[in-house]
């Protein structure tokens, strides 16, 4: 195996030293020092799927300037073999390949490239992407700042959505296996989820996550969430998660202010609490249920440290005049989302008021869940420019409550039947 390049080549220039686990166990030349640690094992994972060397042959073959092989077909193989039941390639939704042409940043480009994988091998389900001509689309599809240009393929690699996928693999003509992964190979290698922060901010993080279901898929891999850092995005006053927190505490004064009498506020997944609490420091008589996993955050709301994905917590507390579900359906399956729903009007009083977030197009399927469960929508916000979306939602009938020892959801994508 031949690891490409230098650290100068193969290393983002604008990543902190010592920021990220593996860094400098990779970047040594064939010949020229140590082998990375891993490197054997993943090229017996690569070169054991004949699948997988038939599209790194095509790729190759195909000629396409610094043409790399990369994010999630390595990810699902080197999961699926160590981590899962196998790997499947029937179940990718495209295989990304990754080249550099700084001489022509069409659109155009990528599509030819595509094309031209696809006449040699039409049953592989190609995406090819220009790296240098990221920044010419990448603020109009992902929202923010323009960024600036990618120097090269591991600069490219060094931006990929989590620290397991920044991992791409090519094939010279000499058969030689090459390897650029600027984060290391720990994570892949081990099954860690875990986000790189580069240009992933964490919304988008926990809605690929959502998406993605690592937990489920492969259930030896570790999810790493670091919440507290999550948090300092509220920092800034323009961020998502700022303009979201503002909506939210907007429709909750105004739903204490249609209900004086009440006294029952419960908050999932309420990190410091930081929706509820500003609010409440001039309600005098409401003694909220602040459920948060995260210990730090639990701190910092005043509270200790709870699973707001069980029934337990809320039986004991009596049942909600108001509840907050924010930040929580983006981080669960789909099918913890529909058993969440279902099970609120058992944990909350007749006419209670669920305030409830979720980004893009998936928030219209939350709005039809609560629409099936015996709710009634009082408000939907939809900003033009941001993907978050908050729901306001009146329960008509309470139900019956649940059993203690329900578990209605649990962050990344788990499966709890």
């Amino acid at each position: 195996m031949v690891v490409a390049g230098s650290p100068e080549d193969c290393q983002p220039a604008d990543r902190p030293r010592g920021q990220y686990p593996g860094r400098g166990q990779i970047w040594a030349d064939a010949g020229k020092g140590a082998r990375p640690v891993g490197a054997a094992r993943l090229e017996t994972i690569v070169r054991g799927d004949a699948w997988v060397m038939r599209v790194l042959a095509t790729v190759r073959d195909a000629g396409l300037p610094d043409a790399w092989v990369g994010a999630g077909l390595i990810r699902d193989l080197v999961w699926g073999e160590l981590h899962g039941d196998g790997f499947r390639p029937g179940d990718l939704n495209d295989v990304d390949v990754a080249f550099f042409d700084p001489r022509d940043l069409s659109r155009g480009n990528d599509d030819a490239a595509t094309e031209k994988l696809r006449a040699a091998a039409p049953d592989v389900p190609w995406q090819a992407k220009n790296q240098a001509a990221v920044h010419t689309w990448y603020a109009e599809r992902f929202g923010g700042e323009p960024v600036e240009p990618l120097r090269s393929i591991a600069d490219a690699v060094g931006t990929w959505p989590e620290t397991a996928t920044a991992v791409a693999v090519r094939l010279d003509h000499d058969d030689r296996l090459h390897v650029c992964a600027p984060y290391g190979l720990d994570d892949l290698l081990g099954g860690v989820w875990r986000r790189n922060p580069r240009r992933v901010s964490p919304e988008y993080s926990r809605q690929r996550r959502a998406r993605q279901r690592p937990a489920e898929r492969w259930p030896g891999v570790t999810v790493v969430t670091d919440w507290v850092r999550w948090h300092d995005e509220y920092a800034d006053p323009d961020s998502p998660l700022s303009r979201r927190r503002a909506i939210v505490q907007r429709e909750l004064r105004a739903a204490l202010d249609r209900d004086a009498t009440a006294t029952r506020l419960i908050s999932m997944c309420a990190g410091d609490g930081g929706d509820v609490l500003p609010i409440l420091a001039t309600r005098p008589g409401i003694e909220p249920l602040l459920l948060e996993m995260d210990p730090e955050l639990a701190r910092r709301a005043g509270t200790t440290s709870a699973d707001a994905g069980v029934t337990d917590p809320y039986l004991g507390y009596g049942r909600a005049h108001i509840l907050l579900a924010c930040g929580v359906f983006g981080n669960v399956s789909a099918d913890d989302t529909r058993r969440t729903i279902a099970t609120l009007p058992g944990l909350m009083e007749s006419g209670g008021v669920v305030i409830w977030s979720r980004a893009g197009d998936e928030s219209e399927h939350v709005r039809d869940l609560f629409a099936g469960h015996g709710f009634e929508e009082l408000g939907f916000v939809r900003p033009d420019d941001a993907r978050f979306r908050v729901g306001v939602h009146r329960l008509t009938t309470a139900g019956p409550p649940p059993p203690y020892g329900m578990r209605m959801f649990g962050f990344g994508g788990e499966d709890h039947g």
